[in-house]
């Protein structure tokens, strides 16, 4: 709602997302992939496993979620506004069903069932308010912006093993975050530049408590994070200028910021682990860069390369974070408190191309090499590899730097329009991640052989993958618009991922997997809408058409199989 001075927009929203229904088209080498045969359920106070009706059925998967958004902006006059944003976000308990599919061996005659009988992330709330100015033409400067933000996030991890009624567990964190920007821009001639300063403060809460579910007794608990003060503060001042030649054929755009990261972070009780470090206190400061080269060629031709450089500083998820990593690897990530920042150097090339007027094609590689690469390896505590953790002796991981890491790739996209209203549409992505586990012993050397002469040879090269690394990703699609009716078919595709690809040490969950890692998959899909009138759109839609079954990489939750989308919007 709206008038020439003053707009209003409110939002309310409320989603029941049930349990996922996965694909009934199965890979034929993996009949039996991410079925939910079992599951357990907690039945006149004793933990039950219990045969999934319909093991398609991704049980317990579901949840509920409400979102509210209010918006208020006010024209003071032609040249200054102000904005004011609310929003607030909470659901229920969220199930992580992941883990719920995990097993353990329990032995005697219990013997090998689900490992968890509860684990879900309690209500997360989020609360949100900001206030904004802009001003134009205010003195010299063409644009001013001011925003100061303020947000307070609580999430919760809640665990219970099958048939630990003494122990349920529950780890609290409480985020607040206040943030501001300052940020002004001007325009002179062919030239604009951009100019601020921002800064975000972190504050978090750390908690846990473990309960007795038959006699309600409480006691404390191994808390995720640091259980004291914990803080992390960015400041930063920043300038971006951008070049645009008089006859459009030539662009140059570059800037640097200058940033400021402070953290500090101290465990209170110590008794649980017996960490070496107690308070950690960091203070870092990084200049950063980029250039970049738009140039047109032709009216058909256009070349662009950018440089850039990146930093980032640990937070406290890097340096303090205590959790299981990985309940089948029987894995553990402790903190490490001599984490330094990684940084990174880029270079990224794109041609773009016209064909006789009716297809587009772009062609794009990039390169990034990693110093100080923030990665998940082997680590020891107090001199010992592995501790036992949740009843489980379980290996000991840490954040640490790697002096080496690679990440590379390249994209390919395509477009035509060769009928009036027909388009065809396709893009493919690759990328490859890797890094060096022994950095002292990775450079090349003159080594002398048994003849006498030198050769050059690599010592002790030993590569490992990084993780969060996709496999190649793509979709192809034909649309078809004419008056009211728009349309379209595509595909999308995902490849293989082999297991020789997945950082075990990771995040990758090859326990989600199958033997060989995850396999490639293709899903027909169709979309359409009808404008009925200048009030009313239908829109339909047809998802996974095929009902394939799959999984995206590193996940262990399996996308859903054929779904059918129907909407009507209406306009006033």
């Amino acid at each position: 709602i709206g008038n020439k001075k003053i707009a209003w927009f409110q939002a309310v929203n409320y989603t029941d997302f049930g349990d996922m229904r996965m694909g009934n088209n199965y890979p034929s080498a993996y009949p039996n992939f991410g079925r939910r045969s079992k599951y357990i359920e907690h039945i006149n106070g004793i933990d039950s496993v219990v045969v999934n009706a319909d093991d398609r059925v991704q049980k317990f998967s579901g949840y509920k979620q409400w979102d509210i958004t209010e918006k208020l902006l006010h024209k003071i006059n032609e040249h200054i506004t102000q904005a004011l944003n609310i929003q607030f976000s909470n659901t229920t308990n969220v199930p992580r069903y992941d883990r719920l599919q995990d097993i353990r061996n329990f032995g005697g005659s219990i013997g090998t069932t689900l490992r968890f009988a509860d684990w879900y992330y309690g209500p997360q709330k989020r609360f949100l308010s900001s206030y904004e100015l802009n001003a134009n033409r205010v003195g010299s400067i063409d644009e001013v912006k001011v925003n100061i933000n303020y947000q307070t996030v609580e999430e919760s991890r809640v665990t219970r093993e099958y048939r630990r009624y003494d122990r349920l567990d529950s780890r609290v964190e409480k985020v607040n975050v206040f943030g501001a920007t300052l940020s002004a821009r001007r325009f002179f001639k062919q030239n604009e530049i951009a100019f601020g300063m921002d800064m975000q403060l972190n504050g978090l809460k750390s908690s846990a408590t473990r309960t007795n579910i038959t006699t309600g007794a409480k006691s404390n608990l191994d808390t995720r994070y640091p259980d004291g003060k914990n803080s992390m503060n960015n400041f930063a001042i920043f300038a971006q200028h951008t070049y645009k030649h008089t006859n459009k054929k030539f662009v140059l755009n570059d800037g640097l910021r200058l940033q400021a990261i402070t953290l500090k972070s101290n465990v209170n009780d110590n008794s649980f682990f017996k960490l070496p470090d107690t308070a950690v206190n960091q203070k870092n400061l990084a200049l950063t860069g980029n250039v970049g080269i738009v140039y047109n060629a032709t009216k058909k031709t256009t070349f662009r390369v950018g440089v850039s450089s990146g930093f980032r500083a640990p937070n406290i998820d890097d340096l303090a974070k205590i959790f299981e990593s990985s309940t089948t690897a029987k894995q553990v990530v402790l903190p490490n408190a001599n984490l330094k920042p990684e940084y990174t150097y880029n270079i990224d090339i794109a041609i773009a191309q016209k064909l006789a007027n009716v297809v587009n094609v772009e062609v794009s590689g990039y390169y990034t090499l990693f110093r100080n690469a923030i990665v998940k390896a082997p680590f020891t505590l107090n001199g010992q590899d592995s501790i036992f953790y949740n009843g489980v002796k379980s290996q000991v991981l840490a954040s640490q730097n790697a002096n080496k890491a690679n990440v590379y790739g390249f994209s390919l996209s395509a477009d035509a329009t060769l009928i009036k209203g027909f388009n065809i549409a396709s893009t493919l992505t690759y990328t490859e991640g890797y890094f060096i586990t022994d950095a002292s012993k990775v450079s090349k050397v003159f080594e002398k052989q048994a003849n006498g002469t030198y050769s050059l040879v690599s010592k002790n090269v030993t590569r490992k993958p990084l993780d969060h690394i996709p496999p190649m990703i793509g979709k192809t699609s034909i649309s078809y618009e004419h008056n009211k009716l728009l349309t379209s078919i595509f595909i999308m595709y995902n490849g293989w991922k082999k297991l020789n690809k997945f950082n075990a040490d990771g995040e990758d969950n090859d326990q989600y997997a199958t033997a060989d890692g995850m396999p490639a998959w293709v899903t027909a899909n169709w979309n359409g809408s009808y404008q009925i009138n200048k009030q009313i759109q239908l829109q339909l839609a047809v998802e996974n058409i095929f009902d394939r079954n799959y999984r995206y990489f590193a996940s262990g939750f399996s996308a859903p199989g054929r779904n059918f989308i129907v909407a009507l919007r209406a306009n006033w």
